[in-house]
């Protein structure tokens, strides 16, 4: 009948960012150089840009996002780290740029697994906030709407970039509101 349902049309679009993905991954993969990964890319048909270092990519003649909101592993220093070890690798010399990204590459490793660290503890952190505004909710159940505490989910600064984070925090602030309009009494 030709009607798209939302769900239908967020499907689509959620398989779309999973395709693009999987391609990004498959050129970082097999590249040893930004140009390289931007140029196999290309021929998987994915448009590429790099806008101030920042490397955007997206379906042909699409909209382009940063593909590390695609995976935390195509982000601009991880991309980079990745594509440097597959230079080596491959047993290519890098020019002295890498030789330089190459010395911070511990520093961003050490980076990525602190922010990891980070989201762990408090994607844990909020679980259990939850869990325990959950078991307050069904306790006072009865109560005056407007009497039940509002759950809040506070992002920290470096998190708040996370998309996962996000939609998580996102999540629970939905179902606490829920919550609250089953519980209370009016």
């Amino acid at each position: 009948s030709g009607v798209r349902t939302v769900g239908s049309a967020l499907r689509e679009v959620e398989g779309d960012r999973a395709a693009l993905r999987e391609k990004c991954r498959i050129a970082a993969a097999k590249s040893s150089s930004i140009a390289g990964f931007t140029q196999m890319l290309e021929g998987l048909q994915v448009e590429t840009r790099i806008d101030d270092g920042l490397v955007l990519v997206g379906p042909e003649r699409g909209a382009l996002i940063p593909a590390g909101d695609l995976d935390a592993a195509l982000d601009g220093g991880a991309l980079l780290c990745r594509l440097y070890d597959n230079a080596i690798a491959g047993g290519i010399v890098p020019d002295e740029r890498c030789k330089a990204a190459n010395l911070r590459r511990e520093d961003i490793r050490v980076e990525a697994e602190r922010v990891a660290a980070s989201k762990a503890a408090f994607l844990n952190r909020l679980e259990k906030a939850y869990s325990d505004y959950r078991s307050f909710c069904m306790a006072h159940e009865g109560i005056d709407f407007k009497a039940f505490p509002v759950f809040k989910g506070r992002i920290p600064e470096e998190l708040r970039g996370d998309r996962e984070v996000r939609l998580r925090v996102s999540d629970r602030l939905r179902d606490s509101e829920r919550l609250r309009y089953r519980y209370a009494s009016n």
